[in-house]
């Protein structure tokens, strides 16, 4: 059976408070306690080449969960638009000199006596952060699924979930970047051995532009950090400009993992791609789910009737073909119209700079009359 938890962690972590913004298309019940835990996608099978981060003998999704993940998910009453935020980009203004002081996303201040020439990365956004303000360079050791852009694949990689502290400590670098996904007691032991940690811990777009924005400001960036959150800004509002005011929301399924193709792993609310499934102007077929990443039957899911499947396991063997010739799914709406669709799940679930790019890529999925 294929193994593919790695890819999940970065989405069950950045899930719990995201709205779902679309109205129920059917309840469902929770097949499962806790979301499965995985992130980025490795470069061959999970089976095969499972980062050392993850056990291949582990017996569930669910078992080999991280302890920082939500166990459910927890709606808001409505998807924030990511081109009216409260949080200002941030601004050149910012560009202050060093020794600089900065609160983390845990509330915990940093200060740096210069701009850091030496960056560890522990998880895939942090990586693309860095290197989309400019910074690339100075990124001496990533995470093992740190894979964009190319450049970063020939950095020295330093495992998965279950990296040392002194793999780390062994870099000597003078600022580690990473996010909520990374162990808590990780992170604390590199502190206590003298390391300055920043973590990043983004629910929505508009938190993925602050922490955009505070990491150039880390590296003595802003300018650049202004220049990438900017651009973000205008292409989302280019999308949502022409979504918000659709008629027509098609019925979303984005499934996740169907290891088990008769109860794949699928996005229910409060999550990064049912935020992006509503502003991309479609409606989350799951959005009644009790948990953020619900484990489905055929029964749920043609109870839910998607109109439109996207599959973000298609690198891991799930082909449109394949979800059209299961058993029990010939009448749901997406099959007869052979309306599945495999899309970039790194961009998905990365909560960096490429996550302006999925909602695209939702936008001309969901809506190809606007978005041809």
């Amino acid at each position: 059976m294929r193994f593919s938890m790695v890819r999940l962690v970065g989405l069950v972590l950045m899930g719990a408070v995201l709205s779902a913004g679309c109205a129920p298309a059917v309840t469902i019940s929770p097949t499962s306690t806790a979301p499965p835990p995985t992130v980025a996608k490795p470069v061959a099978s999970p089976a095969a080449s499972a980062s050392p981060s993850v056990a291949a003998t582990a017996p569930s999704p669910v078992a080999a969960q991280s302890p920082t993940q939500a166990t459910a998910a927890k709606p808001s009453p409505a998807a924030p638009s990511p081109s009216a935020s409260a949080a200002a980009s941030p601004s050149a203004q910012q560009q202050t000199s060093f020794p600089l002081t900065l609160s983390d996303d845990r509330g915990k201040s940093i200060t740096l006596g210069a701009p850091p020439q030496r960056i560890v990365t522990l998880q895939p956004s942090s990586t693309e952060s860095a290197c989309a303000v400019d910074a690339c360079a100075r990124v001496v050791a990533t995470d093992d699924f740190s894979d964009f852009p190319d450049e970063v694949k020939q950095r020295p990689k330093l495992g998965g979930l279950n990296m040392s502290a002194e793999a780390i400590i062994g870099q000597r670098p003078d600022l580690v970047l990473t996010d909520s996904g990374t162990r808590a007691d990780l992170v604390q032991q590199i502190e206590q051995a003298g390391l300055i940690v920043l973590v990043t811990d983004a629910k929505t777009f508009d938190d993925v532009y602050r922490d955009i924005g505070l990491i150039a400001r880390a590296l003595g960036s802003a300018e650049a950090g202004t220049r990438v959150v900017d651009g973000m800004r205008a292409r989302a509002q280019a999308v949502t400009s022409k979504t918000n005011a659709v008629s027509r929301r098609p019925r979303v399924f984005h499934e996740l993992d169907a290891s088990d193709p008769n109860r794949p792993f699928a996005v229910g609310p409060g999550t990064f791609i049912d935020q992006i499934i509503t502003l991309a102007g479609g409606s989350n077929a799951l959005a009644a789910s009790p948990v953020a990443y619900p484990q489905v039957s055929t029964e749920q899911v043609v109870a839910a009737d998607p109109e439109i499947i996207t599959l973000g396991d298609e690198d891991f063997g799930t082909s449109p073909d394949d979800v059209a010739a299961r058993p029990g799914w010939a009448g749901i709406t997406a099959v007869k119209n052979r309306a599945i669709v495999a899309v970039d799940t790194n961009q998905v679930s990365r909560p960096g700079p490429r996550l302006v790019a999925a909602l695209e890529q939702f936008a001309h999925i969901i809506h190809p009359e606007l978005f041809p």
